[in-house]
């Protein structure tokens, strides 16, 4: 349980990999400057981290905290996602950053779309793959929190998800949020509201966001044209494209590539 840690933090990931079919550690045991996170896609394996001790499988997130040795032994061939981050704005007093040892997921078809778009590229870029983490930390903290109130609250959370799940699969297409809202038995408006209240952000906010993430990955590793990026990533075309890009980045698609295309 993660009860009284919050979802309102900043992180700077530190770095970045993505094992698959590991049939064992390369190390025994491993200390991390900064904090580990390794979550689970498929496989198992045990752990220790101090006076935690278990087993992590698909839907588990397993935490080490800066300093502190993290012993592991692969049980069945392990694909997982290795992060490393730090912490870039202090948290409220009394609030925990991320706890220590395994906090489990429940909802795993979100985790699963979460852990798709992170292959697909999502940790190509430091300000996707923090989006990415954010996620991942965002649902822990729902799900963990204790209910208020026998209200529509409790039963809007899944709604939201599959809000969530819904764009994530179809942010770089022609969507209609009306449509979606419309799937979901609710207005515009109310989705607007809810979807705001799960994630702090509006649905545009986040499609915008997940459309700039890759528009930046492939001026930094393509030499396509705007109006072909702009047709991946969901828009029109390459001049409505650049409009939102230099609002939102405070710099032109242009300008963004010579500084970070290698």
């Amino acid at each position: 349980m993660i009860n009284g840690f919050s979802a309102d933090w900043s992180l700077m990931t530190t770095g970045y990999k993505y094992w698959r079919k590991i049939e064992h550690f390369m190390l025994e045991a491993d200390t991390y400057p900064d904090h580990a996170l390794f979550a689970v896609e498929e496989g198992s394996f045990s752990y220790e981290i101090g006076d935690h001790r278990g087993e992590a499988t698909f839907g588990d997130l397993v935490l080490c905290p800066p300093g502190v040795s993290f012993k592991r032994k692969t049980l069945h061939p392990l694909s997982f996602h290795f992060v490393t981050f730090r912490w870039v704005t202090s948290l409220p007093v009394g609030t925990a950053a991320f706890p220590e040892g395994k906090v489990a997921i429940a909802d795993t078809k979100r985790l699963s779309s979460t852990y798709r778009y992170l292959r697909q590229g999502g940790c190509k870029t430091p300000h996707i793959l923090n989006h990415y983490i954010r996620d991942i930390w965002q649902q822990a903290a729902l799900e963990s929190a204790p209910p208020v109130h026998a209200d529509s609250r409790q039963a809007e959370s899944p709604l939201m998800n599959q809000a969530l799940c819904y764009i994530q699969d179809n942010a770089f297409d022609t969507m209609s949020l009306g449509r979606l809202a419309k799937e979901l038995n609710m207005t515009p408006v109310q989705l607007t509201r809810r979807f705001r209240c799960a994630f702090g952000q509006t649905p545009s906010e986040y499609i915008t966001e997940l459309r700039l993430g890759k528009a930046c990955t492939l001026l930094e590793e393509t030499s396509l044209s705007l109006d072909q990026i702009a047709v991946q990533c969901g828009y029109e075309n390459g001049f409505y494209l650049s409009r939102i890009f230099t609002r939102k980045k405070a710099v032109s698609p242009s300008q963004y590539r010579k500084a970070h295309q290698v």
